[in-house]
């Protein structure tokens, strides 16, 4: 009741590849990450088919073919997921907005996070190449989990591929330790110089299109 499946060129959103992440308020500490797709590309519209063909496949080999209309399939919408938030009080996540996503996490095992090449191994002491907003691959597991609670088809990262990460933008507040530090600090003037320079090599950041309207039906529907 497992299905390997692999995502390709998604942006990635909240990264905690290497540490343990809980939501605040809790203590469900996990690796985890996002990745969001737009419905109208027409590389995620095929990766949407996968994830879709993948949860069937799952809930069917679990015996829940009879419950399938009723289990909540992992890939989201953006806007459902920005109107559930601000009806709890909650700011709506602009990322998000005409796009689709899914969730994965793990509490036991970190993801494999590799280079292009894939032989090269991107180390936690590499990590902040590898921050929200990136363009990735990645193999996820879906896997069905009956949880007395919250029985359904569950997702884990198994592995990450770096495709991308200098012709996007870095998004603040969707992980790699909160955007830019120039969207955080002002320049320090009089101060002494580090010891150790810092590159100063700060060029300007592309501005994405807007995010078209969602259809009223999926293109793959």
């Amino acid at each position: 009741m497992s299905e390997y499946i692999v995502i390709e060129k998604v942006t990635l959103c909240y990264p905690h590849l290497w540490e343990k992440h809980a939501p605040p308020g809790t203590d469900n500490f996990k690796y985890s990450a996002e990745f969001i797709m737009d419905p109208y590309d027409s590389v995620h519209q095929h990766n949407f088919k996968v994830i879709q063909d993948a949860f069937v496949k799952v809930a069917t080999e679990a015996g829940q073919t009879s419950r399938l209309q009723y289990l909540q399939s992992p890939l989201k919408s953006g806007d459902e997921e920005n109107q559930r938030r601000q009806a709890k009080g909650r700011s709506p996540r602009p990322e998000l907005t005409g796009k689709w996503f899914i969730r994965a996490s793990d509490p036991d095992y970190p993801p494999e996070v590799v280079a292009q090449d894939p032989r090269v191994r991107i180390t936690e002491a590499q990590k902040d190449s590898v921050f929200g907003g990136c363009i990735v691959n990645a193999q996820l597991d879906l896997y069905w989990s009956g949880n007395v609670q919250n029985p359904g088809v569950y997702v884990s990262p198994k592995k990450i591929q770096l495709v991308d990460n200098v012709n996007v933008q870095r998004i603040a507040g969707i992980g790699g330790g909160g955007g830019d530090a120039v969207d955080v600090f002002q320049k320090i003037e009089g101060a002494p110089a580090p010891v150790q320079p810092v590159p100063t090599n700060v060029g300007p950041t592309p501005v994405p299109p807007s995010a078209p309207a969602m259809p009223e039906k999926m293109p793959w529907e």
